[in-house]
């Protein structure tokens, strides 16, 4: 199981990896012929790169969901909340400059902590599996 999951995130930053970066690329090319002006083209990579880290973030919360990791999933959903909330409300305060950077903090911090969470449930896998979810061992 753990060789499925490490095969399936390997996919996924490959893939997703892989869109960002060619995005992030081709993006001043991709902002002129949609005509948006080129002054937005560090809110742009910088927002490809955050959906990169919160997509990662939904893979590990479910990843957490399979596992029936219920607790773990709303404090990760409330982490990423009050950080994006917070961060969006700061960076708009400090002016268009810094536009953008609240969703990619936000992102970020949440990724990191769903990947710690995901890291710590998956070390303790077999325990959960096999004692802790048993109905024959008293808790």
């Amino acid at each position: 199981m753990i060789q499925a999951f490490l095969d399936g995130a390997g996919n996924f930053v490959i893939l997703q990896g892989s869109v960002c970066v060619v995005g992030i690329l081709v993006a001043p090319q991709f902002l002129d012929w949609i005509g948006i002006s080129f002054a937005q083209l560090a809110m742009f990579r910088l927002g490809l790169l955050a959906a990169f880290f919160h997509s990662g973030f939904l893979f590990l919360m479910i990843l957490l969901a399979y596992f029936d990791a219920r607790r773990t999933v709303l404090a990760l959903a409330g982490i990423f909340l009050a950080a994006n909330g917070l961060l969006t409300l700061v960076t708009l305060r400090l002016g268009f400059r810094f536009y953008g950077y609240g969703y990619f903090l936000s992102a970020l911090i949440a990724f990191a902590a769903a990947f710690i969470a995901t890291g710590h449930y998956i070390r303790r896998l077999p325990y959960r599996t096999f004692v802790r979810n048993n109905v024959s061992v008293v808790h």
